[in-house]
């Protein structure tokens, strides 16, 4: 099962690699687009990626400064790949509870709903409303099933783990 912690994490890190070198500023700022993270979080997350040989670093001088550049290695690549699969099949099985769901919700027919739960035909019908009564509103046809929309706001996660 794909974990939502540290492999989200890598996952990103190695996609935005995976486009071109990179400091970890500007790695940073990509990622926060779609999860909040701060830097202090990445940081450590680079780090472990560093240790595992997934990418390398280098330094370039940039207005007197060094600025620490980041480079997807080729473990970091098949890394990448596999990650990237397992977040594919992964989304499919969500997508399929969240957005098929409603179209293929189970229903139980009346001979199948137990005994204690009154089923549409053993529900009496009111009695007629009487003649000094407002005249009856007609029944309005069932609203159709929202869907639900993307987040609106970055995921949230923490490194070190699943959640």
């Amino acid at each position: 099962m794909f974990q939502l912690g540290a492999a989200l994490l890598d996952v990103c890190v190695l996609a935005v690699l995976n486009r071109g070198d990179t400091y970890g500023y500007a790695l940073t700022q990509s990622i926060k687009v779609v999860i909040a993270v701060s830097e202090s979080t990445l940081y450590p997350v680079l780090r472990r990626l560093q240790k595992e040989g997934l990418l390398v670093t280098y330094d370039v001088a940039f207005n007197g400064r060094n600025r620490r550049y980041y480079q997807i290695t080729a473990a970091g690549k098949s890394r990448f790949a596999g990650l990237s699969s397992e977040w594919g099949e992964f989304k499919q099985r969500v997508d399929q509870i969240l957005f098929a769901a409603a179209a293929a919700a189970p229903t139980v027919s009346a001979a199948a709903a137990p005994a204690a739960v009154p089923t549409v035909s053993a529900v009496t019908a009111p009695a007629a409303p009487a003649a000094d009564s407002a005249p009856a509103v007609a029944a309005s046809p069932a609203a159709p099933t929202p869907t639900i929309p993307p987040p609106a706001t970055p995921l949230s996660t923490k490194e070190g783990g699943a959640s």
